[in-house]
């Protein structure tokens, strides 16, 4: 994992020396994006790399400009006829977060800004029709620990127990007309959270009432843990030596994760002026059921569980973004890491699973639509598997309706666990 401690470490003028390094932040292994025809590599850095489809060749930084900020290793896709990308930088040093939007051809957008009060760890939000959601969880990073003896990302987390995430509702339609050089605009609102931690959201997508100047309800899906211990601690689940010991994973708190599907309801009230007036942000209110949800006339959210076989790397219909959908894929796992699967979850909370053999191991599940689809689930998964019995990796392609095992393609090489990847038609970039 790029968070753990290198081995050999670091020694402590390498740890100075990077902090002055335009490409310390450089290691993009963990997702893919396209923004028009230009494909690049992410991590939770802003130093994405731009590579060359047909041969794989790194062509050179996203945006040179940006190379030592935080950003979020999924960048959205706006919904629409025209995609744009939609992602955010903060610097370190003043903490400033700010929202951006890239269109093919076109400069780069700043489209909103907040303040923060530590350094995020946000590693994927979401967009609906008109919104963007960012969650700021009470994850801090202790930048000055690198300076004292740490060498990696999870030795100066610290997890902030009693602290609330905050989720902030930025809006993504333009603009009116404003006089340059006019501040970009703050979220519209901002809720508090009890206390959690995600790393993947899933969906987005608002329920538009027909009254314009009725409230919108915007629904967040994301898979939700209770804490970041799992990556903050020294027992973290990346460690190999903690998995090859099966007595030590019982007792870590690797072993305590425990992922659940969670749907998050914010009810937007309309401010009543253009968006262009800068209003000031609202503050929702959070309440514990949708019991309460009536008695507030402002802004208001609440969350409740989907049942659903804990997973993770959870991925849809790519068609379905920001819009209703039903769907979600996954990889389960159970019994110490020892058996794995895919699973399929319906937003109903009903769930099917493929089980994988005994000692393969699938990664993240890719869908691909069938291309005269008509139903969301009418397609395919991909997903990389390794046969540790034969010791090479296939490509496994399910049914993505039913998850039955259509083929496996089976490789001349081992392919290691990937984060995350990405379906790419053959007529999307050119060349």
């Amino acid at each position: 994992l790029p968070m753990l401690p290198t081995t050999p470490r670091f020694r402590y003028i390498d740890r100075v020396m990077s902090l002055f390094s335009r490409h310390s932040l450089d290691n993009n292994n963990i997702n893919v994006h396209q923004t028009g025809d230009t494909l690049y590599a992410t991590s939770d850095s802003s130093a994405s790399s731009v590579f060359d489809l047909r041969t794989l060749e790194t062509l050179g930084p996203l945006d040179a400009a940006y190379t030592r900020h935080i950003s979020a290793a999924h960048p959205q896709t706006t919904v629409g006829d025209a995609p744009d990308t939609i992602n955010f930088l903060c610097d370190p040093t003043t903490l400033r977060l700010q929202l951006y939007r890239d269109s093919p051809g076109a400069e780069r957008v700043v489209i909103g800004e907040v303040q923060l009060d530590h350094l995020p760890l946000t590693h994927s939000f979401a967009v609906s029709e008109d919104y963007a959601i960012l969650f700021h969880y009470p994850l801090m990073m202790d930048t000055m620990a690198l300076l004292s003896g740490a060498s990696s990302v999870v030795e100066i987390m610290r997890w902030q127990t009693h602290r609330d995430v905050l989720a902030f509702v930025f809006d993504l339609r333009p603009e009116d007309p404003t006089p340059a050089p006019a501040p970009a605009p703050a979220p519209v609102f901002t809720f508090s959270l009890p206390s959690f931690f995600s790393m993947h959201c899933v969906n987005a997508f608002q329920i538009d009432a027909p009254d314009p100047d009725a409230p919108t309800r915007l629904v967040v899906d994301l898979v939700a843990y209770k804490d970041a211990d799992f990556v903050a601690s020294a027992d973290t689940y990346g460690q190999l030596d903690l998995m090859r010991e099966p007595e030590r994973l019982l007792r870590s708190k690797a072993y305590k994760m425990t992922p659940e599907l969670r749907r998050i309801h914010m009810k937007l009230k309309p401010s009543g002026g253009p968006r262009g007036a800068r209003a000031a942000t609202t503050r929702g209110t959070w309440v514990a059921s949708m019991e309460e949800w009536d008695a507030y006339d402002a802004a208001v959210c609440t969350t409740h569980a989907i049942p659903s076989i804990p997973f993770e790397m959870p991925a849809i219909n790519r068609d379905c973004r920001g819009l209703a959908y039903r769907f979600v894929y996954g990889v389960t796992t159970s019994r110490m890491f020892q058996k794995w699967g895919i699973t399929k979850t319906c937003t109903d909370g009903t769930s099917r699973q493929w089980a994988a053999p005994s000692n393969h191991f699938p990664s993240e599940p890719i869908f691909v639509p069938s291309p005269q689809a008509e139903q969301e689930d009418e397609g395919v998964l991909l997903s990389i598997v390794l046969d540790a019995r034969k010791d090479c990796s296939y490509i496994l392609c399910l049914d993505a309706s039913s998850l039955s095992e259509i083929a496996r393609a089976y490789l001349s090489v081992i392919i290691p666990f990937d984060v995350h990847g990405r379906w790419v038609p053959r007529h999307a970039c050119k060349g």
